[in-house]
């Protein structure tokens, strides 16, 4: 169906749509399988033939062990910035877990037998005072939040 109307840009509409992009045909990625994990000896060896030894080009050394030229790119960069190829060492997101024993639980009970509207901040406070050590091993409010709800078996309010 032609229509004879005008559009926004003060054109005429026609009966084919218009083609955005004609010039480009979208590519899909290929992907090159799993990636692979090269030995830190592997990577010793390309440092070498692309710096030390041959000071081959990082194409030709990638085409040799059958990786990217980028990969070969990064390895060397590496090197050079750190002087080692070696991986980082990873580190855990998590110090010791902070136990609350039972000696801090009973302690816990008398604050909350005295008075039963106090706030979390204010026993970690008073903990703190009377063991230093849940001081120094950092002690989070959420912690003693869910030992008062698990372990003593009160429910608490958020204010």
């Amino acid at each position: 169906m032609v229509s004879t109307g005008r559009n926004l840009n003060n054109q005429t509409a026609s009966a084919e749509p218009e083609i955005v992009n004609s010039g480009r045909i979208a590519k899909k990625r290929r992907s090159n399988g799993p990636q692979k994990r090269l030995s830190t000896h592997i990577k010793n060896i390309i440092v070498d033939k692309c710096l030390r030894k041959e000071s081959m080009k990082k194409a030709e050394v990638a085409r040799m062990f059958g990786v990217s030229w980028q990969t070969v790119d990064d390895i060397v960069e590496k090197y050079v910035r750190d002087g080692t190829v070696e991986p980082k060492k990873q580190r855990g997101c998590r110090q010791k877990n902070i136990r609350i024993h039972q000696e801090h639980s009973q302690f816990i009970q008398d604050i909350l037998d005295e008075g039963c509207t106090v706030t979390v901040g204010f026993m970690r406070g008073k903990l703190f005072e009377q063991f230093p050590q849940l001081q120094e091993q950092g002690l989070d409010p959420s912690t003693l939040y869910k030992h008062i709800v698990k372990h003593i078996g009160f429910t608490l309010k958020r204010t």
